[in-house]
């Protein structure tokens, strides 16, 4: 994760690892669980029902993105909930499929002063922070062709990424 992290922040990569999301999505709540548990955290976690075999174009990079939001949301809130679903993006002709990871908390919320810069580099403001771990998130979306929204209503924190479905396992090697 530091060394993708690192790579990600000077602009660097390294190759791509497609993976089946479910996998990576499992991976990520079997790793986050045990600290949510220790933290005192519930997490709701939660896997739309259309989700097939969708293959994300770099599960690693992927998987780095997912975490750096859960591990915020666990840090703010003692409540969060993190969905994984299929969204049809009906704004393209080919129509599209896009995975869609939601993370809500009930957390305070970002500080107004960083909200505007929020997914740029060293910005923080966590006296702990280092300011990377969301542009790494936002390089990582716009990376994959994607996207990443950050909006606070009704005392609730969400994050969305969205990230273009590569392909379905069977339809090319994994």
């Amino acid at each position: 994760y530091v060394r993708r992290l690192l790579l990600a922040q000077s602009g660097k990569r390294d190759e791509d690892r497609p993976a089946k999301a479910i996998v990576c999505f499992e991976d990520i709540r079997m790793s986050l669980s045990p600290i949510a548990r220790h933290l005192q955290v519930e997490i709701d976690w939660q896997v739309g029902d259309v989700l097939g075999e969708a293959v994300i174009r770099d599960g690693p990079s992927w998987t780095a993105a997912v975490t750096n939001l859960i591990d915020n949301a666990m840090h703010a809130s003692r409540n969060i909930l993190v969905r994984l679903e299929r969204i049809e993006d009906g704004n393209t002709s080919d129509a599209a499929a896009m995975l869609r990871v939601i993370v809500n908390d009930h957390g305070p919320g970002i500080d107004e002063s960083v909200a505007a810069e929020l997914f740029e580099p060293f910005v923080t403001s966590k006296p702990e922070g280092m300011g990377l771990g969301l542009s790494v998130v936002q390089r990582t979306a716009e990376r994959f062709g994607g996207q990443i929204r950050y909006r606070r209503e009704n005392e609730q924190t969400s994050f969305e990424l969205d990230v273009p479905i590569a392909s379905e396992a069977g339809n090319e090697e994994q």
